[in-house]
């Protein structure tokens, strides 16, 4: 790394991520509160991206001020995979609003969950707590055929509470007390309100995706331009954040660091300090492990 990597690297950044107009195809953090930046939650989410399925990490700076609805279930209840297509109409009655589902499976290993989200045709973000860590956290009975779901709501103020699991709906109300958007919506379409909600979310590869389809029409560009200018923001911000922190990282820091970002903004390019960083990291014999797992040095 140069003694100055920073301008160097996020200058090279923003010309990559320019690209998005024209593209063609470890640890938990904690939450802070609404109420003070300076102040921590009570809750603390998972940022390794193999502990998510159908999302990256979600960020506690992206929930800020926001509402999330957290459904603990059993995939193991032969009958209950009928009740996602209840918990499904839930969310559409508050799909305008600054709330966010987010499923919680604990004890269950990441494949089997995939199938088993794959069959009840679950998009939401979902937090694969194998390890049972998550829900100890929170504070919820060992889910099992004898409990087979709870719900907790994140507040705006970044408090957990409890919910009941029979009034999702409920827990979703209360969690929109005094939660608000922190975009401008007046500049956003309503075609693409969607789009807003995941880059509010942090939920970026969707909407980088999206928004990379919606550029590439003409009569379109000018509407989307907000939203990408938004998307840029935050990935260089993003970037310069993990460029700091590599400098005093060991090897499976680095790793996990890099891997966390690359999910984050999957579809945008890759910055040239981080294909350096994992250059390095691949001649480095304590990331071997982690570097053969994931399958690419590259």
């Amino acid at each position: 790394m140069s003694s100055n990597p920073i301008p160097i690297a996020i200058t090279a950044l923003v010309f990559q991520i320019a690209m998005l107009a024209e593209s063609r195809p470890v640890s938990a953090q904690p939450l802070p509160t609404h109420s003070s930046r300076g102040a921590q939650a009570s809750l603390t989410l998972p940022t390794r991206p193999f502990g998510w399925l159908n999302s990256p990490p979600l960020e506690s700076e992206r929930l800020l001020g926001k509402g999330v609805v957290l459904w603990f279930f059993e995939e193991g209840c032969p009958r209950c995979i009928a009740k996602w297509t209840e918990l499904y109409e839930i969310e559409r009655q508050f799909q305008s609003q600054p709330v966010l589902f987010v499923a919680v499976n604990s004890g269950t290993s990441r494949n089997e969950l995939a199938r088993y989200l794959e069959r009840a045709n679950c998009r939401w973000p979902v937090i694969c707590d194998e390890d049972r860590g998550f829900e100890k956290a929170c504070g919820v009975p060992e889910i099992s055929l004898n409990n087979i779901m709870q719900c907790r709501y994140i507040a705006a103020d970044g408090s957990m509470q409890i919910a009941n699991w029979n009034d999702v709906a409920g827990a979703a109300r209360s969690a929109l007390k005094r939660a608000s958007w922190s975009l401008d919506e007046s500049k956003v379409p309503p075609g693409l309100r969607d789009v807003s909600k995941d880059i509010e979310f942090g939920i970026y590869p969707r909407a980088i995706e999206r928004l990379k389809q919606e550029y590439r029409n003409p009569e379109a560009r000018a509407q989307t331009q907000y939203l990408v200018d938004v998307v840029k923001q935050h990935a260089i911000q993003a970037a310069r954040d993990v460029e700091a922190q590599l400098t005093t990282m060991d090897s499976s820091q680095k790793y996990l660091t890099i891997q966390s970002y690359e999910e984050r903004f999957r579809g945008l390019p890759r910055p040239k300090f981080l294909t350096d960083a994992k250059l390095e990291l691949s001649k480095s014999a304590d990331a071997q492990p982690m570097l053969r797992t994931s399958g690419s040095t590259r």
